[in-house]
């Protein structure tokens, strides 16, 4: 017989990556990790397109909408690990995108990051404070978006630590 090597195949990725060489724990499993995947929902092209090369920099899978019904389409067909989405969107807002996903029950409601540049106005206050899922207002820093998605992962049960699971991936389950 020849020599055994062990393989890790990655999600989301083309390659199959030889990990024989590896350190690897004695008596302990080798992990396989995928990507987490986000959903980055705002109609500013410029910012979602540099939210999307930041995040995918920092190792996550990012997908790009600019439009509410497209979004719901999107959430109705595929989970996600996290969702940035603005309050001010074309088709259907912030708010009423997460009325909907509340109404059908979807795994992706408590994956929601609010953004906005309308912080002050009071009915979106009102609907931040009653959502009571995170929110940054716009112009934020880029590393508050990556501490923020990193809490929310923490608040799921995900540890994101060096020489574990590194930022952006996940365990394959």
């Amino acid at each position: 017989m020849g020599s055994s090597n062990t393989y890790e195949i990655v999600r989301d990725q083309l390659s199959i990556q030889d990990v024989s060489e590896k350190k690897k724990v004695k008596g302990k499993p080798t992990k396989i990790f995928t990507k987490m995947r986000g959903l980055l929902i705002d109609d500013e092209i410029p910012l979602v397109d540099l939210l999307s090369k930041f995040l995918d920099a920092a190792g996550y899978l990012t997908e790009k909408v600019t439009d509410g019904r497209l979004a719901l389409k999107r959430l109705d067909q595929a989970l996600y690990d996290f969702i940035i989405c603005d309050i001010r969107i074309p088709g259907v807002d912030g708010i009423t995108l997460y009325r909907e996903l509340k109404e059908r029950k979807s795994p992706n409601l408590e994956k929601i990051i609010f953004i906005t540049g309308d912080a002050i106005s009071s009915n979106i206050q009102e609907f931040l404070e009653s959502a009571k899922r995170p929110f940054l207002s716009k112009p934020f820093d880029l590393q508050d978006i990556k501490k923020t998605i990193q809490q929310l992962m923490n608040e799921k049960g995900i540890l994101h630590q060096r020489g574990g699971i590194l930022e952006g991936e996940r365990p394959c389950l």
